[in-house]
């Protein structure tokens, strides 16, 4: 049978289920993208009205002083996603995704809401400025379980051969989010005069919050918990302290995690929530024109996630991880260089342009940080390192942004802060392993390994689960199905007592749902004693097996296995094993089976 009938027939099989898949992974990104843009929401309509907030809550007679004040408000809500991060990924690997996802978005809407209904310095003083850093760490603290753990939320659930595609989805929310604020800013500039926005119309943005996570929390209460992390709880292999086990177990990891996330924390909110500032401030253009040129750079991120993903799952995680942030090095400062022009198409491209170098990186980043993690801690890893950077990089990208001007007096001094964030993504990429496919041929390898303890135990039930129904095997003496396989197999290993398959030099080439797989494989076949004979007759077969997995209905299976034969050969053996020793069983009495855990 060709390969294409193969593959057509696998199409055929699996037509209804890939349906069903589609349809449930289709809800587990919209509950994914609903919170997340929610958060960013939230977080992008504070920096976007930083010059409005810096009236009302941080008076002074200089009003970049009034500024920084409201931009380390802004990076004071970073730090409390640390303790956040902690928090909420020991409740998702503990307790579930959901449970920690569902309390993420109501923390933030009610902590965005409250500063909507807060009184300003005007009315409360110092209280007022307080009371908004207050609600600003409550943010700050929700968020610290949000990304990551919509981001776990979906890959766990995505089909493996579209998880970059489709947990870059989940990244969209982000910009969505900051997309609303943005259009949410210049509508209210463009409907309301300076004095009613000061006076009143300021607070809209903020209740906003209400309906948007509303709905959010309604969408995430529909939700089943993931397959995988129902399977950690069936097994009992939820960590009673995940933090600690993370830590134990895949601190190099997180490390990585941190380091790659420099450029799609901190030149993130430097080419988007800062950049609307520094058009105004720098470019000399109005809050409209600024508004504008980012909900423009949103746009064509949101367009760039999608295709970024879709090409970390063709050609693998780390060429896109070096080609987004390679480019960031090099465009860096030509970009902010247009942006500080007087020329207002110079600046959308400028800014447009370093958004989307952010965007191909952030296509790939989170499925590879997911990846790197085990189950078991992966909430926890994912929240933890994407905050830490937040909280060094990201959050105070603005605050360091703006001082560096105020210190230098060189309005591109932002730019090598934001060049600085790509050089430590792009370093790191050289530091970290391909992630693509690996759990593809973990499965695969499993089943070669499966297939070799069925065999040596005579479990032939379980060497059938190894090979679809319909697959032929070219067994040397046997050409067939897999019952006749099975058939012959039984024959032959009558008068063996006792036999080994070790399988090594496993290379696997996954194409969607088709693998072509080789593998070597060493058997010592050792023939029954005849009668009172202390000798026995061993057979030593070097072959290799040339397989054709295929993916039906999840799982991968053999389709088509021929077995090439490199030498045989049989030596008379004396066996020596002492009869104080555990030795091998061909049936269910042996240990493997026997043994409890």
């Amino acid at each position: 049978m060709s390969e294409n009938e193969t593959m057509a027939r696998a199409e055929s099989t699996e037509g209804s289920s890939v349906a069903t898949e589609r349809q449930s992974t289709t809800k587990v990104i919209r509950a994914a993208i609903v919170g997340t843009v929610v958060e960013y929401y939230d977080f992008g309509i504070y920096g976007y009205m930083a010059t409005t907030i810096a009236a009302l809550f941080f008076v002074s007679h200089d009003p970049n002083a009034a500024l920084l004040g409201t931009f380390a408000a802004f990076a004071v809500a970073f730090f409390l996603r640390v303790p956040g991060g902690i928090f909420f990924g020991h409740i998702g690997d503990k307790y579930g995704r959901k449970n920690a996802l569902s309390w993420t978005i109501l923390l933030m809407v009610l902590a965005t809401a409250g500063m909507g209904l807060l009184p300003t310095y005007a009315t409360l003083g110092v209280w007022a400025t307080s009371i908004l850093v207050l609600a600003r760490c409550l943010q700050g603290f929700a968020a610290g379980g949000e990304l990551g753990g919509a981001n776990a939320f979906v890959s766990e659930s995505a089909p493996k051969r579209w998880r970059a595609t489709q947990t870059s989805m989940v990244n969209t929310g982000t910009y969505l989010g900051s997309l609303a604020a943005s259009l949410m800013a210049l509508g209210l500039t463009s409907v309301f005069s300076q004095e009613q926005i000061l006076e009143w119309a300021w607070r809209i943005p903020f209740l906003l919050s209400l309906l948007i996570g509303g709905i959010g929390i309604w969408i995430r209460s529909q939700m089943e918990d993931t397959p995988q992390f129902e399977e950690l709880q069936d097994k009992g292999e939820t960590k009673k302290l995940p933090i600690r086990e993370l830590l134990s177990t895949s601190g190099g990891s997180v490390v990585k995690i941190i380091l790659l996330g420099a450029l799609i924390t901190g030149g993130y909110y430097i080419a988007s929530v800062y950049a609307a500032t520094y058009l105004q401030t720098t470019g000399g253009h109005s809050s409209r024109v600024a508004f504008l040129s980012t909900s423009l750079a949103l746009v064509l991120g949101v367009i760039t996630l999608p295709i970024s993903g879709y090409m970390a799952d063709k050609y693998g995680r780390r060429p896109v991880l070096f080609a987004g942030s390679a480019a960031a090095v090099v465009l860096g400062i030509p970009m902010f260089m247009m942006m500080a022009g007087s020329g207002i198409w110079q600046a959308v491209v400028g800014q447009s342009v370093l958004f989307i170098c952010v965007s191909v990186v952030n296509g790939a980043s989170y499925v590879t940080y997911v990846e790197m993690l085990k189950a078991s801690v992966r909430y926890s890893g994912l929240a933890l390192g994407n905050n830490v950077t937040n909280m060094f990089l990201g959050g105070t990208a603005p605050f360091i942004a703006t001082y560096l001007i105020s210190l230098t007096g060189n309005s591109l001094a932002p730019a090598g802060y934001f060049v600085f964030c790509a050089v430590i993504t792009l370093v790191t990429v050289f530091f970290i392993k391909e992630t693509k496919g690996v759990e593809l041929q973990q499965e695969i390898t499993e089943v070669l390994y499966r297939y070799a303890r069925a065999v040596d135990r005579k479990d032939f039930d379980s060497v059938a689960l190894c090979y679809f129904d319909d697959a032929i095997d070219n067994h040397g003496g046997y050409i067939g199905t897999v019952d006749g396989l099975i058939e012959d197999m039984k024959l032959r290993h009558k008068t063996i007592d006792s036999s080994i398959h070790c399988i090594s030099n496993i290379l696997i080439d996954v194409n969607g749902d088709v693998a072509q797989c080789e593998s070597y494989c060493l058997c010592f076949l050792r023939q029954e004693r005849s009668g009172t004979d202390t000798v026995q007759t061993l057979a030593t077969i070097k072959c290799r097996y040339v397989d054709r997995f295929e993916r039906r209905h999840g799982e991968w299976r053999i389709a088509d296995r021929i077995v090439v034969f490199d030498e045989s050969r049989e030596d008379v053996i004396e066996n020596i094993l002492s009869t104080d020793w555990v030795t091998q069983r061909r049936s269910f009495d042996d240990p493997v089976y026997t043994r409890t855990p």
